[in-house]
């Protein structure tokens, strides 16, 4: 069992939010936004092929801590990899 540490510590009022993304190919034509409403908080920089990476983010506070996130691929086809393997998580 692996346990992850974190950084990150958010302020009194933030809410810690963690991504983490396993690219397989076409990873640069990924990306999400992380949205309160109609304001994007944070949006990701940009993957490579074969990264798992975990961003980390302190948010501002929403009503309820609710939050929503859009995935877009750049080229149209498809988010993630159509071969299978690529995944997301949010905590």
């Amino acid at each position: 069992m692996s346990a992850a540490v974190s950084a990150l510590t958010c302020s009194d009022g933030d809410v810690y939010v963690a991504i983490t993304k396993k690219c397989t190919v076409y990873a640069g034509e990924d990306s999400y936004k992380i949205w309160d409403g109609n304001t994007v908080l944070r949006a990701s920089s940009r993957f490579s092929n074969g990264e798992q990476r975990t961003d980390e983010y302190c948010l501002p506070a929403t009503t309820n801590n609710q939050y929503s996130i859009t995935m877009a691929d750049s080229s149209g086809d498809s988010w993630g990899d159509s071969t299978g393997g690529a995944w997301m998580s949010v905590a």
